[in-house]
């Protein structure tokens, strides 16, 4: 009996992609987002082609500014 055995073969490649945060909620009245900022803001990722190719930025996680009345900065890992 013969199997027929199928392989996809993929070049791998690495390209640079910004990193950013999605921020929910409004902030309280009277109190705006003045600025924010991620660091790092960009990082350099690895992969098949093909997948990287449809990896346009890289979303951290979503930040609520629900009752937020004092600048802050959070620690996040990467996903």
């Amino acid at each position: 009996i013969v199997e027929k055995i199928s392989i996809s073969i993929e070049q791998t490649a690495s390209k640079s992609v910004p990193v950013d945060v999605i921020f929910e909620n409004d902030l309280p009245t009277n109190y705006f987002r003045a600025s924010y900022f991620v660091k790092p803001n960009s990082i350099t990722i690895v992969g098949p082609k093909g997948s990287l190719d449809r990896i346009s930025k890289i979303i951290l996680s979503t930040i609520s500014l629900k009752d937020t009345k004092e600048s802050f900065t959070r620690t996040l890992k990467m996903p």
